[in-house]
């Protein structure tokens, strides 16, 4: 008997799903910003910077690491862990322009990229009748298991179609089995 119903459940469900419902591959881009503040006076022409006012838990810098100093995006290209809030020897590229004043703010950005399993349909007219969304909105839903992060409103994802959304709202249920994403 439960067999059965198991059979007619899944013949159900089968019926429907759309041709590709089979979760797919989603690039998923997650971004950090950390304020910083230059440690040190550093010249035009340099290719190393101090930074200081590291918060409580950062781990440092990465290779890949993205900031903008003296009217420039610089690119850091070594990992250095903070020591009491200071971080000595970050190497980056290109070399600086303009110098770099000490105590000047320093935004500093990582950008992680994930490959993750899901799916991603545009929102329903019943919905965005209901304007619960708005017309154009995509609903992305994550399988959770293994995820190595917690998805974020201001994320991107990559669609199937190749379109880059930007991560609205983030549900989730209390396993953390599935999450579902609206996007725009």
């Amino acid at each position: 008997m439960t067999s059965l119903l198991l059979a007619d459940i899944a013949s159900l469900v089968a019926s429907g799903l759309e041709a590709g419902s089979i979760p797919f591959d989603i690039t998923y881009r997650q971004s950090a910003t950390w304020t910083l503040r230059a440690g040190a006076n550093a010249l035009a022409g340099a290719t190393t910077v101090t930074l200081a006012g590291a918060p409580s838990g950062f781990a440092g810098t990465a290779t890949g690491d993205v900031f903008n100093a003296a009217n420039q995006t610089l690119t850091v290209s070594n990992a250095v862990a903070p020591v009491a809030g200071v971080m000595a020897g970050i190497t980056f590229a290109p070399a600086l322009a303009n110098p770099l004043s000490l105590n000047t703010q320093v935004v500093l950005r990582r950008t992680t990229t994930y490959t993750v399993r899901g799916f991603d349909e545009q929102a329903s007219v019943f919905r965005t009748g209901q304007q619960l969304v708005q017309a154009g909105d995509w609903k992305v839903t994550l399988i959770g298991k293994g995820l190595a992060f917690v998805p974020l409103p201001g994320d991107q994802v990559t669609l199937r179609n190749g379109k880059v959304v930007t991560v609205i709202s983030v549900g989730s249920d209390p396993a953390g089995a599935v999450y579902e994403l609206q996007c725009r």
